[in-house]
């Protein structure tokens, strides 16, 4: 699940286009640009998240989510 989280961020980095579906419509919802590679980054620091499970002590584990789940939830909302 990691590497997929991961491989899609890289993937809408590169591309610069994101395309996913909004809550509200039916329309696609459509991010390009400078936009979608910070979300792409998002995304890629967001599936880093599950590697703490072989961190070497629960606080190191608790630490490496925490930094990498705030970084990438804060770079999915800047745009």
């Amino acid at each position: 699940l990691s590497l997929f989280v991961c491989g899609c961020g890289l993937f809408v980095a590169v591309t610069e286009r994101y395309q996913g579906r909004s809550r509200f419509s039916r329309e696609p919802f459509v991010i390009e640009g400078p936009d979608a590679i910070i979300v792409g980054i998002g995304l890629f620091l967001l599936g880093l998240t599950p590697l703490c499970l072989w961190a070497k002590s629960p606080a190191a584990a608790a630490t490496w989510a925490g930094i990498f789940m705030v970084a990438g939830v804060i770079l999915m909302l800047l745009p």
